[in-house]
């Protein structure tokens, strides 16, 4: 029950978000609400252990012999799953390393020239590569070099059919001083989310279709969940009658009634099993 990347295997099976709902075999399914806790499944009889001994367990059980009516169920505790848009299910390509403004529209155009099928162009920020679309992780500032105009860039792709999505991080301690932080996102709750949101705003003005939020392992489990809301409910505020998108790093019970996707984590292009 680790979140992030901290768990078993991550270069073939991928990060982690822990979501405490068990299924048995016999016709059942437990949600453990709270307390947040652990389970050991290595004896005769599993186990639960919460991670605040003494603390009133609060669960759910559902019985039956139809597993769709149990995951009808979890559905219904949790949240039933938003779509989101219809283009987050093409092909998406993302860059991690840009050397100039011809060099973005170029690859753009070969794709549409060579008349292969992709509908996302996302763009890793500066701090996980040497040249990212913004000046350094966690700042919001275009990197000149590559974007000189975001705007006529955006509107470009968009003429050409692509939609945008940023690679974006919450700021974490060792990044704090150098980046501009107006919003205290250390807890990441909604008055911090609502803040936070505003630094999104302008870009989405400018075209930004979808946002890839990395970090926030740290986070606790309200506070995922309110990231996730945060980039559900943050764009409808300028474009209500789109669906957002989001390609989220972690999460919890409940993210898909925010129609958050998940990455796998930094997991190895391998041909190993």
């Amino acid at each position: 029950m680790r979140s992030g990347q901290g768990g078993y295997k991550l270069a073939t099976h991928g990060g982690r978000v822990p979501i405490p709902w068990v299924i048995g075999t016999s016709g059942w399914g437990m949600f453990f609400h709270q307390p947040y806790g652990a389970f050991d499944f290595t004896g005769q009889q599993g186990r639960f252990q919460s991670a605040t001994p003494g603390t009133a367990l609060d669960l759910f059980f559902v019985g039956s012999a139809d597993p769709t009516t149990i995951m009808a169920e979890y559905a219904g505790l949790t949240g039933f799953a938003e779509m989101p848009p219809l283009w987050s299910f093409g092909y998406q390509q993302s860059h991690r390393t840009l050397a100039s403004r011809e060099e973005i529209l170029a690859e753009a155009k070969t794709f549409r020239e060579k008349k292969m099928p992709c509908d996302v162009l996302i763009y890793l920020g500066t701090g996980f590569c040497p040249s990212g679309w913004n000046t350094e992780n966690g700042s919001f500032v275009w990197n000149s070099r590559v974007f000189p105009d975001p705007k006529e860039m955006l509107d470009e792709l968009h003429r050409q059919h692509f939609h945008a999505v940023m690679h974006v991080v919450i700021l974490s301690d060792r990044l704090r001083g150098t980046v501009h932080d107006p919003c205290d996102v250390s807890r990441f709750d909604e008055e911090s989310a609502s803040c936070y949101w505003d630094t999104h705003r302008k870009d989405v003005a400018m075209g930004v279709d979808g946002w890839w939020p990395d970090e926030g392992d740290p986070l606790g489990i309200p506070s995922r969940l309110v990231r996730n809301r945060m980039y559900w409910e943050g764009p409808q505020l300028d474009r209500p009658n789109e669906r957002p998108y989001a390609l989220h790093r972690n999460g919890y019970a409940g993210m898909q009634r925010y129609a958050s996707f998940l990455w796998s984590g930094d997991v190895y292009s391998t041909w190993e099993r």
